[in-house]
């Protein structure tokens, strides 16, 4: 889970019927590690931290997952709190995760653009050791707002340093 809304409070996790939430006080620009769950169809909901799940609603929640054996999700809070439809606006994105092996030089990520308020970008990966970042070869180029680089995830090198550059 990775809390992406800048202006939103830090926030509890709960499954739907559950008294006990799965994460507490996640603050913006925090993760959790991928957490263990059973295969089965949940909801999860999301309070404002310390809110009382059998007296307040839910900020938002996920409506019908299913969970299956043996895979990764990736549940992203993004935007902004009262931002308008296609200005930015609050939601949950689900990603699944579905990384291909790769090479022991290499690692997979999936890169998302949760840039609430930001333009379309260009990213440009590059070693630390580099002269410079924003080239002229980019990793990828006109990064829409919320898109991302699809359940593959992308192939970077397995090295100290690997730096990513947002390039306007």
């Amino acid at each position: 889970v990775m809390h992406g809304s800048p202006d939103a409070p830090p926030v509890d996790i709960y499954i739907e019927g559950v008294d006990e939430p799965v994460i507490t006080d996640l603050a913006y620009a925090q993760t959790t590690g991928f957490l263990p769950v059973p295969e089965g169809e949940y909801n999860f909901q999301v309070y404002a931290a310390g809110a009382d799940p059998m007296e307040d609603d839910p900020v938002i929640e996920t409506g019908a997952v299913m969970i299956e054996i043996d895979a990764k999700y990736t549940v992203l809070a993004r935007g902004l709190l009262g931002a308008e439809e296609d200005q930015g606006e609050f939601g949950l994105e689900l990603y699944v995760e579905n990384f291909e092996a790769v090479a022991d030089d290499t690692v997979r990520a999936r890169i998302v653009h949760a840039g609430a308020d930001a333009p379309a970008v260009d990213i440009d990966i590059y070693d630390a050791n580099a002269e410079a970042s924003c080239g002229e070869e980019r990793e990828i180029v006109d990064f829409e707002r919320f898109a991302e680089t699809g359940e593959a995830g992308v192939e970077l090198p397995a090295i100290d340093g690997l730096n990513v550059a947002v390039c306007a």
